[in-house]
């Protein structure tokens, strides 16, 4: 038999495109018997087997929540230690998942009653060093920009109404008998086993099978944080499309086309008026080119 050349599969990075802020944020209409919006916010996140004791993704983190603060002086030790588990981040992300989720439900939903549908999903890859996260929300399309703001807003809260104490251990039982129900199904298992003697995915062996529960009940709030605060959170990093459907979508959109050359005209003219004529040409080639 032949051995693998693992060499012929390496995997590529994956990189974020960045593009203006208009370009970033976009939405679309859509002509159709029935008046539907949705939106969706797409942003960078940590990998899975990401090793944050050797420095990984310590710049990502730079700016972010306050760790330090939020542990003892005792457990500093143990923190060390939980974080040099292969399971560390993988962990520290679904509770964090399931936390948001909560509060995209509790206030998107319930309090604000702005739609019936939103979710926070992680895209975590085994065999690429890099993952992007996703918020989708449906609404009317009177009411889906600011579903799309609060559920923004829920987003990057996180950093100043701390998650408490009460929500790591409601995620935490919430997860563990999801993972105890889903041991019954084949195709959990096999997730569970793949990759698991793969050269590609060094950090993945049979402790991760054998102390997955061991990790889920000794993670911390400040594990939380050590995740959210490596996730793409700024106007710079994250991504916004809308969809907006309706019989006077033509009209809808005709009129929204109107507005933009409005506004266009009046930041040309500000521009030419302070004096500014290299500003007001980079404002008229950009306005030309998007048509």
């Amino acid at each position: 038999e032949k051995s693998v050349d693992w060499e012929k599969w390496v995997d590529h990075s994956i990189h974020f495109v960045r593009g203006s802020l208009e370009q970033n944020n976009t939405k679309f209409f859509l002509a159709d018997s029935d008046e539907r919006a949705c939106a969706y916010i797409i942003g960078p996140a940590p990998y899975r087997w990401q090793d944050i004791s050797r420095g990984e993704g310590t710049e990502a983190a730079a700016g972010g929540t306050n760790v330090a603060s939020l542990f003892d002086a005792n457990d500093a030790l143990e923190a060390d230690k939980r974080q040099e588990h292969p399971l560390f981040m993988s962990v520290s992300l679904s509770l964090m998942a399931e936390i948001i989720n909560s509060r995209l439900f509790t206030t998107v939903r319930d309090s604000l009653g702005l739609t019936y549908d939103v979710s926070f999903e992680l895209q975590l890859l085994d065999r690429m060093e890099k993952s992007w996260y996703s918020v989708s929300v449906t609404s009317t399309p009177a009411k889906i920009d600011d579903a799309l703001d609060a559920s923004l807003h829920v987003l990057r809260e996180l950093s100043t109404r701390r998650v408490s104490q009460q929500e790591l251990e409601r995620a935490r039982r919430t997860l563990l008998a999801r993972h105890e129900t889903d041991l019954k199904d084949n195709s959990y298992l096999i997730g569970l086993l793949t990759h698991l003697q793969c050269e590609t995915v060094p950090r993945k062996d049979l402790q991760c099978l054998q102390e997955l529960t061991t990790v889920y009940n000794a993670a911390t709030v400040a594990d939380i944080y050590e995740a959210y605060n490596r996730m793409g959170l700024s106007d710079q990093e994250i991504y916004t499309c809308t969809g907006v459907s309706g019989e006077n979508m033509e009209e809808q959109d005709a009129e929204a086309e109107r507005q933009r050359q409005l506004e266009a005209a009046a930041a040309i003219s500000e521009a030419s008026q302070n004096g500014n004529l290299f500003e007001a040409i980079r404002i008229a080639l950009d306005r030309q080119s998007k048509q």
